[in-house]
């Protein structure tokens, strides 16, 4: 009896592991030798990047003090550009799109991929022969509840970084409040510490998710269009962040906070790391894509695909699929890589909720528009009733906090995110003339807000010393209000600046 219950479970993994690579994005050879060679590439990032964190620069010269930290950003530009054209002159794994390589036989042809073709029938945009369609396409669908997501997760960002101000016990180049005296204040420092931490779990992977959602209808207007859309809306942005933000912050901190000038102009990524990964990941679902035969004939063709494609529906993840994924990529793997490689990696920070969590939302943010997740109500589609998963993810969250583990950590950044998405999907899936603007105004504040932050530190710090003085009898008074005060007004100021800086004629193209 034991022994068939064995051989019954592992036919059961077996059937599960061949429906997963069966129903995966990644289903023909061609694109399984894609995704390897990128795999590939990572492992190689990942080597150069521990052989650049081990060089000591501190006794070097200053220029060489500053070209060295850039090569992994070099890294994330250059290699990728030059690693894609490898890809398409010499593997032979990625072809171009088809309509620029589709030769005129008497017959029509459309295309169609493994991920966009559920795509056909909902954004006109998506080809050039809908005539041939089975179905004319429909009106592109609306996620109100993924925008106000985005601002919800804006506005995390910022408070996370005023946060992360206060409570470290140092001067950071972005934010120049110092805290000498933590002990006088260890529950206020507690809660920082533990906002942080549940912060830094989840809300970078669902960001993630949320891009790649919309990466598929963005590739399904044309490959050109889709190309120039991510120089423009990502890279351009990203580098922008690097040469004029980070170095002004840095710039200004210095000599506020030391009184004399540094001429050196230090670029950095600082918040615009999830930009640059963010265009890799589009570079990658590109390659996959195109790794793929995309011509077909519509003699009958087109609608044979749409079934199939219909039939190959994957259902939403059980919890047990959840937690799976969570606990081996978000926790597990995650966990180790931190032990080798502390700091950052590439630029991308490694803390909780990052590296691996990020590639694994992103890639579910992919197979959630191909399969429909979001179309439906996610809380139908949950195996658990609502009253065993919030206080499930509550339990989580506790632990990340008080016990942390790869268990809980990973558990806690799939669960969270979900959670995330139920809430706004049930209660707030709505747009409002107040919320437009904020999701207008959302990827804007996420470029610039770290400049905003220093100064209102540094009214905030200006202020103090005209009403208080610099005695250490008022530091408790002078932390939690400066606290309170930068965060009421950097919000109160940021917002209203984006949304004017995206109305301006060039920069509204852009962000």
């Amino acid at each position: 009896t034991n022994l068939r219950f064995v051989t019954n479970q592992q036919s059961r993994i077996c059937i599960f592991l061949t429906s997963i690579i069966h129903q995966s994005a990644f289903s023909t050879m061609k694109q399984q030798i894609v995704t390897l060679l990128w795999v590939l590439y990572g492992v190689a990032i990942i080597g150069v990047d521990n052989i650049i964190s081990s060089i000591d620069i501190s006794g070097l010269p200053l220029v060489e003090q500053f070209w060295i930290p850039t090569i992994p950003f070099l890294l994330l530009i250059v290699a990728p550009v030059l690693y894609r054209y490898i890809l398409y002159q010499y593997c032979g794994c990625c072809e171009k799109s088809a309509s620029a390589s589709a030769t005129s036989t008497g017959t029509a042809t459309a295309t169609a991929t493994t991920l966009t073709e559920p795509l056909l029938n909902e954004n006109a945009e998506a080809g050039e022969n809908h005539h041939s369609l089975p179905h004319p396409p429909s009106r592109r669908m609306r996620y109100p509840f993924l925008d106000n997501v985005k601002v919800f997760l804006t506005a995390i960002v910022v408070c996370h970084h005023i946060s992360i101000a206060f409570k470290y016990n140092s001067v950071s180049f972005e934010t120049i409040i110092i805290v000498p005296n933590q002990q006088k204040i260890p529950f206020f420092s507690w809660m920082l510490q533990a906002f942080t931490t549940l912060n830094q779990g989840y809300f970078m992977p669902l960001f993630f998710f949320i891009s790649a959602f919309f990466v598929p209808s963005s590739y399904a207007k044309g490959r050109e269009k889709f190309l120039r859309g991510k120089w423009k809306r990502i890279l351009l942005p990203a580098l922008f962040v690097t040469f004029t933000i980070y170095p002004i912050s840095q710039l200004s901190s210095i000599y506020y906070v030391y009184g004399s000038w540094i001429w050196m102009w230090w670029p950095s990524q600082d918040q615009a790391w999830f930009l640059y990964w963010l265009l890799i990941l589009n570079w990658v679902y590109m390659s996959i894509i195109e790794s793929t035969d995309t011509t077909i004939s519509t003699t009958g063709a087109v609608e044979d695909v749409l079934q199939e494609e219909e039939a190959r529906k994957m259902p939403f993840p059980s919890t047990w699929t959840r937690l799976f994924y969570g606990v081996t990529l978000c926790g597990i793997v995650l966990d180790f890589f931190r032990s080798i490689n502390r700091g950052s990696f590439a630029t991308m920070p490694t803390a909780i909720g990052s590296w691996t969590a990020d590639f694994l939302m992103f890639y579910a943010g992919i197979l959630a528009k191909k399969h429909g997740w979001l179309e439906k109500d996610l809380a139908e589609q949950l195996d658990i009733p609502l009253s065993i998963f919030f206080p499930l993810v509550v339990i989580e969250g506790i632990l990340v906090v008080f016990l942390p583990n790869p268990i809980s950590n990973g558990a806690y950044c799939v669960d969270m995110s979900l959670a995330v998405l139920i809430i706004f999907q049930r209660w707030f899936n709505y747009e409002t003339k107040l919320s437009k603007i904020l999701a207008r105004s959302a990827y804007c504040l996420y470029l610039i807000h770290t400049v905003i932050l220093l100064v209102t530190t540094i009214i905030y710090l200006e202020l103090y010393r005209v009403v208080f003085g610099s005695g250490e009898e008022t530091e408790v008074g002078r932390i939690v209000g400066g606290f309170i005060f930068v965060l009421v007004s950097t919000h109160g100021i940021v917002w209203p600046l984006s949304y004017a800086l995206t109305r301006l004629p060039i920069l509204r193209d852009i962000i």
